[in-house]
């Protein structure tokens, strides 16, 4: 994007928590700058036989705490502050930049600066008073927040080409890595794979990019012919090998599959999950894998299975199906190897603190709507996409661990008949984008600044309806959908 940006088209909001309500501090408001320290290298030094000095080799040294000022005058933007550091307590800063409209307004925004873990560290009037001079009386904020600032830019779409004619219902990305002594650079999304419907009943494909979402083939499931992939993940095994998992839908004759592959589905494993015959995965949600080691499947049945052998193997979490009350679940995410939901019909959300090896029934969120898909950020909040069906309501957060449910509508623009399909929230827990089908269908692309409360449209291609995103950093995405103009639909949001 070209577009300038000036000072004068920036505002300030903080919170107190990611994914509450945003505050606007108002006019009158500056910030010095935006600063974001990052790891620095320290070289490794010896005398080589002739006495000069020669590098050997570096160390990594570790980033230092950024820190900023924010400065404002003697009015309401200073007393929220007052009120702030009187708390004590962490905040969350987004600085916004708009062009046009209302600055008081988060959703009227389109580039972003987001820090979390903000402490106040010092606040100081300045020019209490002067002698000769009757400037005005500011105070400033110093600031310091956790590492890892977030800056969002303005963000477009375009279609990926692919000869490709399935309904595609999920993508995911592999794993990163810097170039060392262990193998060459891996850039954040250089491997994609993605998962597709059968077409006339014929076997089903995988989708994979190894160029960054350039290209895409089609290589063969293993699946049997008519039937369709539903979810796939990607994980590392040692040795830096990619290892992709795909599990398809439903086999009346037969239990639940998934199959693996180390080479990109030149050649698989087939591994049968469970013993329940028509048993399947639900959609995109149902397969999350943390690593190599931590694997979750959920299933139609309401049934979750855990593998600790990169899907070579699974293990029935029994309580998962007792919790469920054998409804269908259709997502699961966790926080980490201990932290996990899982989510479906019939407003279902279960809940676990050991891995899974003991599932409770969390509080619905009171819809009745079916729940479509979750992400969980910590043993407190929790964030659930619905398919509309009862309430209308497009989504939901709990900061209490499903005791309480609040109902987040700021931006999302939801009709009755709409459907949340998927949602992703980075690392930072801040930064996020959901998938939301109209009835036509047609897919619509969210991304949210603060951690979901509030949810800013991004324009999308024409299209039949979005199923599955996968965020490879605030400013890349890439969704799958439904056919359009005759092959598969594959996006790129970038910014």
């Amino acid at each position: 994007m070209t577009e300038i940006y000036n000072a004068r088209d920036g505002a300030a909001f903080v919170q107190f928590a990611p994914g509450t309500k945003p505050h606007y501090l108002g006019e009158c408001v500056t910030v010095d700058s935006a600063p974001n320290p990052q790891s620095g290298k320290d070289p490794i030094f010896c005398f080589d036989r002739y006495r000069r000095p020669k590098q050997i080799g570096k160390n990594i040294t570790m980033p230092s705490l950024p820190s900023l000022t924010l400065t404002t005058l003697e009015q309401e933007a200073a007393l929220y502050m007052d009120y702030i550091k009187d708390a004590k307590c962490e905040f969350e800063l987004l600085i916004g930049l708009s062009k046009c409209y209302d600055k008081g307004v988060l959703s009227n925004h389109k580039r972003f600066y987001t820090y979390g873990g903000v402490l106040i560290t010092n606040d100081m009037p300045n020019n209490p008073i002067s002698r000769d001079s009757d400037a005005a009386i500011e105070h400033a904020w110093s600031l310091m927040p956790d590492l890892g600032r977030a800056t969002l830019r303005e963000l477009t779409f375009a279609r990926v080409a692919t000869s490709e004619t399935a309904v595609l219902n999920d993508i995911t990305g592999c794993p990163s890595r810097c170039a060392d002594s262990c193998g060459a650079r891996v850039e954040p999304c250089q491997h994609l794979a993605g998962a597709a419907d059968t077409v006339a009943a014929a076997v089903p494909d995988v989708i994979i990019s190894t160029d960054r979402g350039l290209t895409f083939t089609s290589p063969a499931s293993g699946f049997a012919a008519g039937e369709s992939v539903k979810a796939v993940q990607c994980v590392e095994l040692a040795g830096g090998t990619t290892r992709i998992i795909a599990v398809r839908d439903t086999d009346a004759a037969n239990p639940l599959e998934i199959n693996y592959s180390d080479d990109n589905f030149a050649t698989n494993t087939l591994v049968v999950v469970g013993a329940t015959n028509g048993e399947a995965a639900y959609g995109g949600g149902s397969l999350f894998a943390l690593d190599a080691e931590h694997i979750w499947l959920a299933t139609d049945d309401g049934r979750v299975f855990f593998s600790d052998d990169a899907a070579a193997s699974w293990t029935d979490q029994t309580t998962a199906l007792a919790a469920s009350g054998a409804a269908v679940l259709r997502a699961i995410h966790f926080a980490n190897s201990n932290v996990g939901a899982a989510v479906g019909a019939g407003d279902v959300v279960i809940l676990t603190t050991d891995g899974g090896t003991t599932w409770t029934a969390g509080t619905a969120t009171g819809s009745g709507d079916g729940l479509n898909t979750v992400h969980v950020f910590d043993s407190n909040r929790v964030f659930v996409g619905t398919d509309s069906a009862v309430s209308a309501s497009p989504a939901y957060m709990t900061y209490d661990w499903t005791a309480n449910w609040t109902t987040i509508t700021e931006g999302l623009d939801i009709a009755g008949t709409d459907t949340v399909e998927d949602v992703m929230f980075l690392e930072d827990g801040r930064t996020g984008f959901l998938v939301k089908n109209t009835a036509a269908p047609v897919g619509h692309v969210y991304r949210t600044p603060d951690g979901g409360w509030t949810w800013i449209e991004t324009n999308v291609v024409t299209n039949a309806g979005i199923e599955s995103i996968y965020a490879c950093h605030a400013n890349l995405a890439f969704v799958v959908g439904q056919v359009s103009a005759a092959t598969s639909f594959i996006g790129q949001i970038s910014g």
